[in-house]
């Protein structure tokens, strides 16, 4: 599948509307609250606000957006 990536890919908004406002977890199961994050794609990256990362453009990968607490705040692709 060929994605343009950003937040309206359809791989993102996927991601988007199931991990939104839980918090990822190292382990566990997946509920209202939580996600592990073993359960997210390879291609995947879980990024804190206000980290740094490569700019190198994959349009297959997962980039999970969390603030300090480990919530997700938003999901995009690239």
């Amino acid at each position: 599948m060929n994605h343009p990536g950003g937040y309206n890919d359809p791989l993102a908004k996927h991601w988007h509307e199931k991990l939104v406002g839980k918090k990822i977890v190292e382990t566990g199961e997946a509920n209202d609250m939580q996600f592990p994050k073993t359960q997210l794609p390879d291609a995947s990256r879980v990024i804190k606000l206000g980290s740094l990362v490569t700019m190198d453009f994959r349009p297959d990968r997962i980039n999970v957006t969390v603030d300090n607490d480990g919530t997700v705040l938003h999901v995009r692709t690239g």
